[in-house]
């Protein structure tokens, strides 16, 4: 085997090192632009009848900030209500950066835009805390779509299914106990939560009617 000469070995680090550029550009630059739909069929317990086929759209992590556009964002709202879902639901990150309170302010409006037969219900991420807590759950109640330390009851033909939301693992309060307090145990119950850590998260059932 030849060795190679000092022009063949400068052109083998320059291809080298351009991929390795690339692929460091790439989860930077290239995957944030990418959109995932992926579909699930979930078995849920004590699910009411009348909310069988029910059909979630679930957005969450979309972190609008300096490489993820308002252009890019609007697309992905219209993509979730191209879906035809029954209800939407959204689990916190719309924003990226700390401190980002004009951020909060300019992905909002676009959020607003969001539209479901029976409703969009939105909590927070800790991206949503770090850039403002307090401006955040304005925007959650200025939408309609506030879930933030809420439940709430979704009727149909008769039959109901309560929608909680509880705080982010890492930036608030979660307290499962509280956030269920006063639903009957036997009613089905849905958590809407940031960090997929909070399905560890024990809690004592309470009977109520």
């Amino acid at each position: 085997m030849k060795p190679l000469t000092r022009r063949q070995l400068i052109k083998c680090l320059a291809v080298g090192g351009g991929f390795l550029a690339f692929m460091g550009a790439y989860p930077v630059f290239i995957e944030r632009s990418i959109v995932l739909m992926t579909r699930y069929r979930i078995p849920v317990p004590n699910l009411p009848k009348a909310f069988e086929g029910l059909k979630v759209v679930h957005l969450t992590d979309i972190h609008h900030g300096f490489l993820v556009s308002l252009d890019f964002v609007r697309g992905v709202i219209r993509r979730a209500n191209e879906a035809g879902g029954d209800l939407i639901v959204c689990t916190g990150d719309y924003v990226h950066e700390k401190k980002a309170t004009g951020q909060i302010d300019a992905v909002w409006p676009v959020m607003a835009d969001l539209s479901a037969p029976l409703g969009v219900h939105s909590i927070l991420g800790n991206h949503d805390h770090w850039a403002d807590t307090d401006r955040s759950v304005h925007w959650l109640r200025e939408t309609g779509q506030d879930l933030h330390h809420k439940q709430t009851a979704i009727e149909r033909d008769g039959e109901r299914l309560w929608l909680v939301g509880a705080g982010d693992f890492w930036e608030d309060h979660v307290d499962l106990d509280e956030e269920l307090s006063g639903i009957p145990d036997a009613d089905c119950r849905i958590v809407l939560a940031h960090n997929p850590d909070t399905a560890d998260t024990t809690y004592v059932a309470v009977s109520s009617s």
